[in-house]
């Protein structure tokens, strides 16, 4: 199996999907990591790019969503520190587990996930905007 971590500098998890600029992917068998790649993500629109504003955006938000699900169509799972719920529906649907987590380190994470370690954050905290009426 494989397993992505949202990155931005090789080295810690990050947090937004979108404007994150890379994954780090693990090859997963019997719970040893065999391989470890860097992907660039040059998945989605926030790009980092010189000229990453020339896109034209039609109907919002979807279409960058839809080029990250398939950059990371080979994945299991994705590791990051926070989404929309919108990128956490759409990963679920497309088969690609999403975990949220407040681990600080890529490699800490993996072990701990492959041990059945890390610990998940439930979705509400990154997603108060829908849940605050709680009266």
């Amino acid at each position: 199996m494989k397993a992505a971590v949202a990155t931005n500098n090789k080295k810690t998890v990050a947090g937004h999907l979108g404007r994150v600029r890379g994954f780090l992917i693990y090859t997963i068998e019997n719970d040893k990591v065999l391989y470890e790649e860097y992907r660039e993500n040059n998945f989605t629109h926030h790009g980092h790019g010189p000229n990453h504003h020339e896109h034209h955006h039609h109907g919002g938000h979807g279409h960058g969503h839809q080029r990250l699900i398939e950059g990371l169509s080979d994945c299991n799972y994705l590791i990051f520190k926070s989404g929309g719920w919108r990128i956490i529906d759409e990963l679920k649907a497309n088969g690609i587990q999403p975990i949220i987590t407040d681990e600080k380190y890529a490699d800490e994470a993996i072990n701990k996930f492959i041990k059945g370690e890390l610990e998940e954050k439930e979705l509400e905290d990154c997603c108060e905007h829908r849940h605050h009426h709680h009266h």
